[in-house]
């Protein structure tokens, strides 16, 4: 293992197995949940080099016999632990209850081990802090990419994804405004599925945005594993007990799923259906992707022809006005919690103000949390008419649908960067150009309310992972992961076969951390 990396798989309990893996080892009985759970500890007490998480769960000793661990964003609720959002700029008291989609990870099997970080508020495509640690004592570092811990993990769902690339939980809780399921799945070579909006369960906050963006999801080490949790969470059901009840080629129902979505059902490899495919590899400014980005959409292209698939050429369905709109309302969200913090706001109902941010510091906001409000401050005039641009994007981007099954197009607009490059203390007009260039592919599904899935598929010449994206219309997750295990049976995903130590690590042997 080279200095750089923090990958933990090891001879434990967890060895090198995804959730699949392990449950058909729980079911066999060679191991128990309690040994799990220890060895899911003692790798996340190894990673602390990662700082991909914000506090551990207290280990469990109730488990069931077929719970996994799992790790929960710090932007969601989990009773008796604080919720920071990722910011120094208030005290987050202890929840008081679990959120739902807690509930219904409980439901499917998963119990959280810990917490894992996010950029403040989950603003910006890199979990990353002020570089010059003013606000604390301890200065907070970048959370890393276990390929390479001089580079980035991504964001928002940086933390999550850092610690499923190390092999510390075989998955993780992600959610996603504008990319952050995806932009961390492609930096750290997971698979990262954003659904149609309304798939799953959303927070109160996320829910009576004016134009609904966030989804609630997974990140995870393998393609059938991302379709067993989807699958255990439309059916309310626990993982173990939908893979025991498992009937390949079964014809899933043709009935909603209650939300108004076409279910998903289990997802157990291709239908034999050819999809028609339309690609694109230049950003909404109209340039090009990164080379290595650009090589891989096109090599996943041929593979999709060989395997009968038809591939066609669009321009990028997203222009650079897009790319306006989208910050002006994306600004909004930070100028709104900006608001929701001064004394004014805190004095009214929690249901009028939901985020209840007590002891409140205006000062300890991060640079970029105050230039994104600040950009929003001074146009936002404008946002009415951003939001009815948006709207009608929207509506031209799912009309692509009709002609065409999928789109297929970069993760990312660049490479994985070094930690600093997007850091939040940038000067703005630097910070700003470098987002665009870099977070440029994601965000039209979040405004089309379209399912999207990050693939990997290849490494840079750095060794770092690279992601494609595909999309779907809406309801349409079936496709996606149906073409992902064709993908993935063909070898054309990367392989990230985690490598196993020949001993499990030990506490205090460090030397292959960074």
């Amino acid at each position: 293992m080279a200095p750089h990396e923090v990958k933990l798989f090891s001879k434990d309990a967890l060895g090198t197995d995804d959730c699949t893996g392990l449950l058909e080892r729980l079911a066999d009985e060679h191991i128990s949940a309690d040994e799990l759970f220890k060895a899911a500890h003692e790798r996340l007490q190894l990673a602390r080099a990662l700082n991909a998480d914000i506090c551990a769960v207290p280990l469990q000793t109730d488990l069931a016999r077929d719970a996994l661990p799992f790790a929960i964003k710090d932007n969601t609720n989990i009773a008796g632990l604080p919720t920071t959002h990722g910011s120094l700029a208030f005290s987050g008291g202890p929840a008081r209850r679990d959120a739902p989609i807690v509930e219904e990870f409980a439901v499917a099997g998963f119990r959280p081990i810990a917490k894992t970080t996010l950029p403040e508020f989950g603003l910006t495509a890199t979990t990353e802090y002020s570089r010059a640690g003013r606000h604390d004592n301890l200065g907070r570092s970048h959370t890393a990419n276990p390929w390479h811990t001089d580079h980035i993990a991504g964001g928002s769902s940086g933390g999550s994804a850092a610690l499923v690339a190390a092999g510390v939980v075989p998955a993780a809780h992600a959610n996603d405004g504008g990319g952050s399921i995806r932009i961390p799945a492609a930096c750290c070579g997971l698979i990262g599925l954003k659904p149609s909006h309304g798939r799953l369960t959303l927070p109160f906050l996320a829910k009576n945005l004016p134009l609904q963006i966030v989804t609630e999801g997974v990140l995870t080490r393998s393609v059938r594993d991302t379709a067993l949790i989807f699958a255990a969470l439309e059916q309310k059901r626990s993982m173990s007990a939908v893979l025991a009840s498992a009937e390949p080629g079964k014809r899933r129902s043709q009935h909603d799923d209650g939300h108004g979505l076409r279910p998903i059902g289990h997802v157990f490899g291709h239908g034999g259906k050819r999809l028609r495919i339309a690609m694109f590899t230049r950003r909404p400014d109209d340039e090009l992707a990164d080379e290595a980005c650009v090589d891989s959409v096109q090599n996943i292209a041929k593979v999709c022809r060989e395997l009968g698939h038809r591939v066609s050429h669009i321009d990028n369905p997203a222009t650079a006005a897009f790319g306006h709109d989208f910050l002006l309302y994306w600004s909004m969200l930070a100028a709104s919690v900006r608001l929701a913090g001064t004394a004014p706001a805190r004095r009214l109902s929690a249901h009028r103000n939901p985020l209840q941010m007590p002891d409140f510091t205006a000062s300890r906001l991060e640079p970029m949390t105050n230039a994104l409000a600040m950009h929003f401050m001074r146009r936002f005039w404008r946002l009415p008419g951003s939001m009815r641009a948006l709207r009608r994007f929207s509506a031209s981007y799912r009309n692509l649908f009709s002609d065409y099954d999928l789109l297929l197009c970069p993760t990312l607009g660049q490479v994985v960067p070094k930690a600093g490059h997007l850091a939040p203390d940038l000067p703005w007009s630097t910070l700003e150009s470098r987002l665009r260039k870099f977070a440029c592919f994601t965000p039209a599904d979040n405004i089309a309310g379209t399912p999207a899935i990050s693939l990997p598929v290849a490494q840079d010449e750095n060794g770092l992972p690279v992601g494609v994206q595909f999309s779907a219309d809406i309801g349409h997750e079936e496709d996606l992961l149906s073409l992902a295990l064709e993908l993935d049976a063909s070898g054309a995903l990367l392989d990230n076969t985690p490598t196993l130590a020949s001993a499990p690590p030990q506490r205090d042997n460090r030397a292959h951390l960074s």
